[in-house]
């Protein structure tokens, strides 16, 4: 692999190595017979410190793919349309290295770059070649590929093999070939999501939960698994930015920032993305439900309590809700408490909804067991319901639970001491904290999310800090205006795992004091609703 850094003398460094190397390309027979030796005594260097920089000679083919398709990248999106020309004046601008080009091409050692220039060009016109065209998502797909793979072609015969004439009959005859091919591709209309069936997910929904809650790290952070974490971390940052990059509603974000999927490798990189508010989270899922109200069969819907306003009703697809669960799942057992073999009580999903067993044939046999609490039933008949049922588990949210507490403590009432219990949805004051211990036995645990997000934030008992579950979330603190990073401010969520409907960098309307460790965040104070 290569390495980069901001440092200048780095830099000059690796700019002596790969013009040595290109050198030694130009005048040797055969790649083969270029040394790394070779390399590090012309640009003055040894090898100890070539290997600072590269692991092979291959690295610098490698780097140098790399950067020539992140330069047709950004010279592409650099105009508002497509036109063939704007590729041959590209490859002009990199006429200087056409000889270099060339001779690897020729012995096999730059098909690499086929690839990425193919993926780049791909990735380009699937995003800006069918804007205001009725054209389904296969197509999409299929035409890009066509026209990318065609392109990479011609961009080696006509440019990099040295065929130069017949230029501008070329850039017509890749004209008329894109007109006519994408002039009967309109057929239905396209919208910001996947157009497919969600109905074989929602078949594997139970399989997958299982499979997510085994890969998920339910161990606190510690110093044996905090490289695991961040590197987790940072590939589904990467996965969740190339999602989002095919969604229209995330596409003019990008385009808003400056920025593409490749910018985003680690959680820092989030702040260089726009903040999604509320309001704007609410005009987008209406404007999908009003093109296709159908899609969202399969899916599952939630709201929010709609206590700082209008209830925002959110939608999860199979394979999102599979994740969901199965990190919850993952807080529930991180205390040590055993989710498949005791039972929990919660909170129903919709407001008004009534509580009821979810005894489903799994639950018959013992395992995940759980009921439900209705929001709209008094205290006195929650509380019988919690000493009838004898939660291992108690999870709702703190006003609720504090409303029992206060009436069991008024009535002189004991209430069932589950293992665990988690109050959610605000931030727990002293008071509180004081009278739910009392009520409810020792057991707290703090556990913090959104309805939007999923849990995502969690103090076990006993520790002074908050831990975020930095492999299936990204919770940034930003200042109290938005307007930059900042360790204490206004907390911004992304769920990494939300891929199909995606919601990046989400104000909670939470305060947060925040430090970093081990280039992972914690969380110190949650001051909640601090700036709803």
């Amino acid at each position: 692999m290569y390495r980069t850094s901001s440092d200048r003398r780095f830099y000059k460094i690796k700019k002596d190595i790969r013009a040595a190397f290109v050198k030694l390309v130009l005048e040797k027979d055969h790649f083969s017979d270029i040394s790394i030796t070779e390399v590090s005594d012309l640009a003055d260097i040894n090898r100890k410190t070539f290997y600072l920089h590269y692991d092979s000679l291959d690295d610098i083919l490698t780097e140098y793919a790399d950067d020539l398709s992140e330069d047709m990248m950004q010279y592409l999106y650099a105009s508002d349309r497509f036109d063939a020309e704007r590729l041959f004046q590209w490859m002009d601008l990199h006429r200087d290295e056409h000889p270099f080009v060339r001779k690897l091409y020729a012995q096999d050692r730059l098909l690499v770059f086929d690839g990425k220039c193919l993926n780049t060009l791909r990735d380009y016109f699937s995003s800006c070649l069918f804007t205001g065209r009725q054209v389904s998502s296969l197509d999409i797909q299929v035409v890009s590929s066509y026209l990318a793979a065609g392109l990479t072609e011609i961009m080696k015969q006509w440019t990099l093999f040295g065929k130069e004439e017949g230029r501008a009959e070329v850039i017509r005859q890749t004209r008329e070939i894109m007109d006519k091919g994408l002039s009967g591709l309109e057929k239905k209309p396209v919208t910001g999501l996947p157009d497919r069936s969600y109905e074989s997910d929602a078949h594997m929904e139970h399989f997958n939960t299982m499979q997510n809650y085994l890969s998920l790290i339910r161990e606190p952070v510690n110093p044996k698994n905090v490289r695991q974490i961040t590197e987790v971390q940072s590939r589904r940052i990467r996965d969740l930015m190339e999602a989002a990059w095919k969604i229209p509603f995330y596409r003019e974000r990008f385009q808003q920032s400056g920025t593409r999927p490749s910018d985003y490798k680690k959680a820092d990189d989030l702040y260089k993305f726009p903040v999604l508010t509320k309001e704007e989270l609410r005009a987008w899922i209406n404007a999908e439900l009003a093109q296709s109200p159908g899609k969202f069969k399969s899916w599952h819907a939630y709201s929010t309590s709609g206590s700082t306003g209008t209830p925002l009703k959110l939608y999860f697809s199979p394979n999102e809700n599979a994740w969901l669960t199965a990190n919850w799942l993952r807080v529930l057992a991180m205390p040590g408490y055993n989710p498949f073999t005791g039972k929990t009580m919660s909170r129903t999903l919709l407001p008004g909804e009534k509580g009821k067993d979810l005894d489903s044939m799994i639950q018959r046999f013992g395992i995940l067991r759980r009921r439900s609490m209705s929001d709209s039933d008094s205290a006195r008949k929650l509380a019988e319901e919690i000493n009838l049922y004898r939660p291992d588990y108690l999870y709702n949210y703190q006003q609720l639970l504090v409303m029992i507490a206060s009436y069991a403590k008024e009535q002189g009432l004991n209430l069932w001491h589950p293992q665990y219990f988690a109050p959610t949805g605000s931030q727990i004051s002293e008071e509180s904290r004081q009278l739910l211990t009392e009520v409810f036995g020792s057991g707290l645990v703090d556990a913090y999310g959104l309805i939007e997000t999923g849990s995502c934030v969690i103090k076990l008992p006993g520790k002074k800090y908050y831990q975020i579950n930095s492999d299936t979330h990204v919770v940034n603190t930003y200042t109290e205006d938005l307007t930059g990073p900042s360790l204490t401010g206004q907390a911004v969520i992304t769920p990494l795992f939300k891929t199909e409907m995606p919601i990046i960098n989400y104000v909670s309307g939470d305060g947060m004091e925040s430090y970093i460790k081990q280039g992972v965040r914690f969380i110190r104070s949650i001051d909640s609703r601090a700036f709803s």
